[in-house]
């Protein structure tokens, strides 16, 4: 990743260390750390929203350099637990490519979201690091209005047959060129 490709993240008063907020609507949103709800025994993260009404989302989120990733598989797993949730939660996982503008690998967990109360969930994101990478966003996001605490969170290199979750936004090859159905 050349110098210019760098993406520079400022620390945020209002995110845990290492962590920052995004979203269409990250100003309706907080982010905390919990000592007293956890499933792991130590703190928890927390995003929660700070408004009645909410059209839109926030993100609890983190950049990676994709050096040390590319050509692997990565999961990145963890447990979510939700209080009044009036839209959906999920874990996220985005691999960027250099100058594209459009994601080469995605999960956010859309069709498998946590939704209204629920107690701790364990959530995996599973994608492939393509050579042409230039980052590799996480996070946890929250739609609409709730809570949602971050417990037990891991990023690691996987097998290949683990199964991907996400969806490969680009083809490595041209598709059906012949129109089959």
């Amino acid at each position: 990743m050349s110098e210019s490709q760098t993406i520079v993240v400022k620390p945020q008063p209002d995110a845990p260390r290492g962590w920052h907020m995004a979203g269409s609507e990250r100003i309706a949103y907080i982010a905390d750390v919990d000592s007293d709800v956890s499933r792991s025994g130590r703190a928890s993260g927390l995003l929660k929203s700070n408004r009645r009404k909410i059209n839109g989302f926030g993100t609890l989120m983190q950049n990676l350099s994709p050096v040390r990733y590319v050509g692997k598989r990565v999961r990145l797993s963890c447990y979510l637990r939700s209080s009044g949730i009036s839209g959906w939660a999920g874990l996220w996982i985005r691999v960027d490519g250099a100058g594209s503008g459009r994601p080469l690998a995605f999960d956010n967990m859309q069709d498998r979201p946590i939704r209204g109360t629920a107690d701790w969930t364990e959530c995996v994101v599973v994608v492939d690091v393509h050579r042409q990478a230039s980052n590799i966003a996480f996070g946890v996001l929250l739609e609409g209005t709730g809570s949602v605490w971050i417990d037990e969170m891991k990023f690691e290199v996987v097998d290949r047959a683990v199964p991907l979750t996400g969806t490969r936004v680009l083809p490595e090859e041209p598709q059906n060129l012949s129109f089959d159905l």
